[in-house]
């Protein structure tokens, strides 16, 4: 969810009215009542905006990069590494769909910081699909969301098992 500070305007400018004018309705309604009104949604709006800000924080850093393909990524990052380079080019596009990220702008230490709130269920089923492993409930919690620990931990599972990758 992008929630930037125009959209914060917006919100303030066409909110606040309009919760001032449903104040005016409520039985009994006095100025002190639709003052707090307007008061309370204003805090309630500006502190949701500042909830975002590693959000936003994180997506400007990543669309300020320059993009790599799939080769410079590997070769980057991960040529003297145990990870395959078929991992991380069949993960990526899995990984930045999830997240909305694009593709050539991803790093292997991103760990988008909605990933506390999201459910991660349908990132790991589409992982588990593509690569035809089985990343139980246990290995799950231990990886940390980051697209690096997700790569590590399929290249080990892929030595262990030796099984789709």
């Amino acid at each position: 969810m992008h929630f930037g500070f125009r959209t914060l305007l917006i919100v303030l400018a066409v909110g606040m009215p309009l919760a001032w004018v449903a104040c005016q309705f409520m039985p009994g309604a006095n100025l002190v009542r639709s003052a707090a009104g307007v008061g309370i949604f204003a805090i309630a709006t500006i502190a949701t905006w500042i909830s975002f800000w590693p959000e936003r924080k994180f997506r400007r850093e990543v669309a300020n990069r320059e993009p790599l393909d799939d080769t410079q990524f590997f070769h980057e990052f991960y040529a003297d590494t145990n990870v395959p380079a078929d991992i991380t080019c069949r993960l990526r596009p899995i990984y930045c769909k999830f997240f909305d990220l694009e593709v050539g702008k991803l790093r292997p230490e991103d760990r988008p910081p909605e990933i506390v709130d999201l459910d991660m269920i349908d990132l790991v089923r589409d992982i588990e699909a593509e690569f035809g492993v089985n990343i139980s409930d246990k290995d799950a919690e231990r990886i940390d969301g980051s697209f690096d620990s997700i790569a590590r931990y399929l290249a080990e599972h892929s030595r262990s098992a030796n099984v789709g990758v």
